[in-house]
């Protein structure tokens, strides 16, 4: 059967990184109204981060506070970067100046910040926060307008060996994957706190410099045992083992290095859970995923996605010391997801993995038998983040976003199933990533509005 899928024109860099800044301006944006609707301005004395002997995310305002340093400090680096890149990248000048703009917006809105450390009045400081999330909105979308309708010329890169040494060795640990990966941790970390639980800010930085090293130390490891299928696929081809750019054993060593460093650290300054099931599941990812299942069975995503399952375990371990339910049918809806996530992609990559001979599940059992496994495992998915609801594990307002997200999902794999070809395994790829981060969004919502409700 011949697939249908075209080739995507790919979307130029500065218009992606515009793109990216505009999101998370968004997300700023309702950080800041979060604080303001929370009063939460003196809930962390302390900067840039809160002691964590002064700072309870338990408390509503503390997590406030928190989701609006965190939100600002993406912005203010991705702003940075933009201002960068559209300075030296553009010769239109109406885009280096606009490009600006954002990053004049974020530096102002961190400076309200330590206003609100010398306690000014607070009305005039509100106001001038809400003024200024709003200006550096609407200005990163502008820039993101303006750069989608103005001809654009391909970046001209003139990087050193050490520079392109140093992004390779980036490369190893797919930060795209991680980034997801540890805001479930997070999220995870935020639902987990209450008053008799309260969270840290060091102990947050340091679940999450660990999370990224023990991930990242695995998929290092999982492109050396895979250089040699990642030569025959064109979307792996270009990586840094494949296109000969780095020796293999370094790869390795690298891996292997960081997963230790993550393990020492977690151990450390976290627990000793913690740290064993980070390494648990680099472990799972390697030899259970990488080794035993990819290339021998078309079960490969079913069973090896539960290493991608582990970042809720691991934050909630980082703040509880142990598991209970929550986090377990947290580690399932992952789980669940993992499938008809990656078959999406699969579908749209059949031919490389044909030429690799690996089996997954569009190569080994085709198109049509996709989609049914694709909808079916969409179906588990969304049931069993439903049912967290009866369980009496999360309140009213997690279960109404559930549902509409969740619902989404099945129009997607409904779609994907009655409809000939592959058109829409896109669309579903792309929702299932902001379904994902969405639905752990939708928890941390949920707990901090009844978190409010029982500790006013």
């Amino acid at each position: 059967m011949v697939s249908t899928t075209t080739a995507r024109p790919k979307t130029h860099p500065l218009i992606r990184l515009a793109a990216r800044l505009w999101s998370a301006s968004v997300v700023a944006l309702l950080a800041t109204l979060w604080v303001v609707l929370q009063r939460a301005i003196y809930a962390c004395p302390a900067l840039p981060g809160c002691r964590s002997d002064a700072f309870v995310v338990g408390d509503a305002r503390g997590l406030a506070q928190l989701g609006f340093r965190l939100a600002l400090f993406v912005v203010l680096v991705l702003a940075a970067w933009a201002a960068l890149r559209f300075g030296r990248g553009v010769q239109a000048k109406q885009l280096q100046v606009i490009s600006l703009v954002p990053l004049v917006c974020a530096v102002a809105l961190a400076l309200v910040g330590l206003v609100w450390n010398w306690q000014w009045r607070e009305g005039a400081i509100y106001t001038a926060s809400l003024v200024l999330g709003v200006g550096l909105t609407a200005a990163s979308g502008w820039l993101w307008y303006v750069a989608r309708h103005t001809p654009l010329l391909p970046l001209q890169r003139e990087l050193s060996a050490r520079s392109i040494l140093l992004r390779d060795y980036v490369t190893l640990t797919k930060p795209r994957v991680i980034s997801l990966l540890l805001l479930t941790t997070l999220a995870t970390m935020l639902i987990a706190t209450t008053p008799a639980y309260p969270l840290g800010f060091a102990l947050v930085v340091w679940t999450l410099v660990g999370g990224y090293l023990a991930s990242g130390g695995a998929n290092a490891i999982n492109m050396y045992l895979d250089r040699d299928v990642d030569a025959l696929m064109g979307r792996t081809s270009r990586r840094p083992l494949p296109s000969s750019r780095m020796q293999p054993i370094h790869a390795l060593i690298f891996g292997i290095v960081l997963n230790i460093l993550a393990f020492g650290l977690l151990w450390w300054q976290v627990n000793l859970l913690t740290a064993a099931l980070a390494l648990g599941g680099t472990l799972y990812y390697v030899f259970i995923y990488t080794r035993l299942l990819k290339r021998s069975t078309y079960h490969n995503i079913i069973i090896g996605g539960a290493a991608g399952a582990v970042p809720p375990l691991v934050g909630w371990a980082a703040v509880r010391g142990e598991m209970n339910l929550l986090p377990i049918i947290l580690f399932a809806i992952i789980f669940y997801w993992t499938p008809p996530h990656f078959w999406a992609l699969a579908l749209m990559r059949r031919a490389d993995y044909a030429r690799a001979g690996i089996p997954m599940l569009p190569v080994a059992k085709g198109e049509a038998e996709t989609k049914w496994q694709i909808l079916l495992y969409s179906f588990l998915m969304v049931a069993i983040s439903i049912i967290l609801a009866p369980l009496r594990l999360v309140g009213p307002i997690y279960l109404i976003l559930a549902l509409v997200l969740g619902l989404r999902f099945m129009v997607y794999a409904f779609r994907l199933f009655r409809e000939p070809g592959t058109a829409l395994a896109w669309p579903l790829y792309k929702y299932s990533l902001l379904y994902l981060a969405l639905l752990f969004a939708a928890l941390v919502i949920d707990h901090s509005i009844m978190t409010a409700l029982a500790y006013p």
